[in-house]
C-alpha cells in the first residue's frame, strides 16, 4: 500500500510538473509565436542562399578552369581573370598574362622599343594586380612577385632599385621559396656596377629601324603587278615571249613545186624492171621549231 501511495504521489509531482512547463510554454508561444516562426523562415532563407553561392562558386570555378586550360596568348589569359575575378584560376590567369607579356616585350626591347615598352607595361600591371591582393593564395602570390621583380629589371634604364626590393620583398615574404637562388643572384648582379651598367648602355643601344613598306593603294601599277604576279606567272610569261611561231604558220609557208617528168620520158618503157623510186618528201623548212 504504501508503495502504491509513493507512486501516486510521484505522477501527481510529475503531472504537476508538465501542466507547469505546458502552461509555460503556451504562454511562450502565444507571446513570441510569431517571432519564433519569422526566425525559422530566416534561417531558412539563409541555408537556401549559402547552398546557391556555393553551387554557383563551385560551378564557376570549374567554368574558370576550363578557360585556363585552352588559353594559348595573353589576350586569352586576360579575357579568363576579366572573366571570373576573384577565383583562383582568375588570378593564375593574371600570373600567366604577366609572364606572357614579359617575354614578349623583353624580345621585342632588341627591335621596337616603343612596343616592347608597352608590353612591358600591361606585364607590370597584371602582375601589380596579383601582388596587391593579400588575400590571393600564398603559391600564387610567390610567383607574382618574382615575375613582377623581372619585369621592374626589364624596364630599367640604369637604376635597379625597385627591382632590388621586390626580390627582397620576395625573400622576406617566403623565405623558402624556389626563387631563392635566382633572387639572390639577381640582388648581387644588379647591385655590382657591371649590371646597372648594362642597362644603361641597353637603354641607349641604337636598334635598327624597321623597313618601311609603303601600302598596296599607294604602289604604281607596275609594283601592284610584280606584287600579285608569283614566280611561276613570271617563267610562264617569259616562255610565251621566247615562243616560236606556231605550227599553223609554218604550215602557211610556200613549198617548192614537186618535179615534173617530160612526157617523152614517160613514155619510153625501161628494158629492165626497175623498182619504184621512193616518194620524195618536201624538204624541210630551216625555219622549224625545235622541241622544247
Amino acid at each position: 500500500m504504501k508503495s502504491q501511495h509513493r507512486h501516486e504521489l510521484q505522477t501527481n509531482e510529475l503531472s504537476k510538473v508538465a501542466d507547469k512547463v505546458v502552461g509555460s510554454m503556451g504562454g511562450f508561444f502565444e507571446t513570441y509565436g510569431n517571432r519564433v516562426l519569422i526566425g525559422f523562415c530566416v534561417a531558412a532563407v539563409v541555408a537556401s542562399l549559402v547552398i546557391y553561392k556555393t553551387r554557383r562558386d563551385r560551378s564557376n570555378e570549374a567554368a574558370a578552369w576550363r578557360e585556363l586550360s585552352n588559353a594559348r596568348n595573353a589576350e586569352d589569359y586576360a579575357g579568363v581573370s576579366e572573366s571570373h575575378p576573384g577565383t583562383a584560376a582568375g588570378r593564375w590567369a593574371r600570373v600567366h598574362e604577366g609572364e606572357s607579356r614579359l617575354a614578349e616585350g623583353v624580345q621585342l626591347l632588341f627591335t621596337n622599343v616603343e612596343s616592347g615598352s608597352k608590353e612591358l607595361k600591361l606585364a607590370r600591371e597584371a602582375l601589380q594586380a596579383i601582388v596587391d591582393q593579400k588575400g590571393a593564395p600564398p603559391e600564387i602570390r610567390e610567383r607574382a612577385l618574382f615575375g613582377l621583380a623581372r619585369c621592374l629589371e626589364a624596364m630599367s634604364d640604369g637604376s635597379e632599385t625597385e627591382a632590388v626590393k621586390t626580390y627582397q620583398a620576395l625573400l622576406r615574404e617566403f623565405p623558402a621559396t624556389i626563387y631563392k637562388k635566382d633572387a639572390d643572384d639577381r640582388i648581387e648582379a644588379l647591385g655590382s656596377g657591371s649590371g646597372q651598367a648594362f642597362y644603361a648602355w641597353f637603354a641607349k643601344y641604337d636598334r635598327p629601324k624597321p623597313s618601311e613598306k609603303r601600302p598596296r593603294d599607294r604602289m604604281s601599277d607596275d609594283e601592284m603587278e610584280s606584287s600579285l604576279t608569283g614566280p611561276e606567272e613570271e617563267a610562264e610569261g617569259a616562255a610565251a615571249a621566247e615562243e616560236p611561231a606556231s605550227a599553223e604558220k609554218i604550215a602557211d609557208a610556200p613549198k617548192e613545186p614537186a618535179g615534173e617528168v617530160p612526157a617523152s620520158d614517160a613514155e619510153k618503157k625501161p628494158d629492165t624492171e626497175e623498182l619504184p623510186a621512193p616518194e620524195s618528201k618536201p624538204e624541210k623548212p630551216d625555219s622549224e621549231p625545235k622541241s622544247p
